[in-house]
């Protein structure tokens, strides 16, 4: 599987090399670097999507991520109030961003139960269709609640068998 990262890097790059002043390939790029791990290289490819363009909602989205992932929670929180400054944002999204920054905190700070309460409370408005869903699955599996784990794991089973959501 690593070769196909590979792969798709080129591709991305390639990508980003065709359309330089689109802030497209350096998200994708950037969401690239995320799942590899590659957490600063996805911050700056990001920030420089955002750069392009910075009304690019999914980039907001992907850097806040990558930050929450690098525990830069007050970065994070700063990148949504630089969207929230953006004309045209969805009401509902910088909600969902500040909530899933905030379940992240808690599950770094080993405040795995309030971690859970979060995603219980409706901050992320579905909480098993958000990223909020990983540090609450990882928060169960802390502590031991495997019903609650695999109550996430099948909601998320079952998102994943939408027929809009698949690949064709």
């Amino acid at each position: 599987i690593q070769e196909r990262f590979v792969e798709a890097r080129e591709y991305f790059v390639s990508y980003r090399y065709i359309a330089p002043d689109q802030a497209n390939p350096h998200d994708s790029l950037g969401e690239l670097y995320i799942i590899q791990g590659q957490w600063e290289d996805a911050r700056l490819s990001l920030e420089h999507a955002l750069e392009i363009k910075p009304d690019f909602w999914a980039s907001y989205e992907h850097l806040v991520i990558v930050l929450s992932l690098m525990g830069r929670y007050d970065e994070a929180r700063d990148v949504v109030e630089r969207m929230v400054s953006q004309p045209g944002y969805s009401d509902s999204y910088p909600e969902r961003l500040r909530c899933f920054i905030e379940a992240y905190r808690l599950f770094d700070r080993n405040a795995d139960r309030e971690a859970l309460e979060l995603a219980d409370s409706g901050c992320a408005e579905e909480p098993y269709s958000g990223f909020i869903t990983i540090a609450a699955h990882r928060a169960a599996v802390r502590l031991g609640d495997w019903e609650r784990a695999e109550a996430f794991e099948s909601a998320i089973r079952e998102l994943n068998e939408k027929p809009e959501l698949r690949q064709k």
